[in-house]
């Protein structure tokens, strides 16, 4: 059978489209930036969002979970962000998970080595901090 023949119940998928459900796990020792993009993700209702403040509780939580994606911070304390990115990819049930790295930095070097570890893609939270508009540029427009 060929993939475009393919339908969601050969899938195994019984929902309605519009009662899929994306479940992001962010996983970052920082709460303003768990606090942003929950915000950032308030709105919409197709989506999930769990938070781990804990680099050592974030595996057990995406077992528990099943996330869609997780966007992992890099520098946490305790576990570094890549080692965590290893034990998602080592694990049965996180190998698959796309995963998104939140760095303060933007480095060549780490992402080269973020994307050598199995990370799907790298994101500079600056970006997704200052996503509104300051004073001033609302004066400027």
């Amino acid at each position: 059978m060929e993939p475009s023949a393919l339908s969601d119940s050969d899938l195994g998928i019984h929902l309605p489209a519009e009662e899929y459900k994306i479940m992001v796990l962010l996983v970052d020792d920082q709460p303003m930036v768990g606090e942003a993009i929950r915000r950032a993700l308030l709105n919409d209702s197709n989506i999930d969002f769990h938070y781990c403040a804990r680099a050592d509780e974030a595996l057990r939580v995406a077992e528990k979970t099943k996330p869609t994606v997780i966007l992992q911070d890099l520098v946490m304390p305790g576990v570094d962000g890549l080692t965590l990115v290893r034990q998602y990819r080592q694990n049965p049930t996180t190998c698959d998970i796309p995963i998104i790295v939140l760095s303060t930095r933007e480095d060549a070097e780490v992402k080269r080595d973020a994307f050598a570890t199995g990370v799907n893609d790298y994101m500079v939270k600056l970006c997704l901090l200052y996503t509104s508009p300051s004073p001033r540029d609302k004066r400027q427009s």
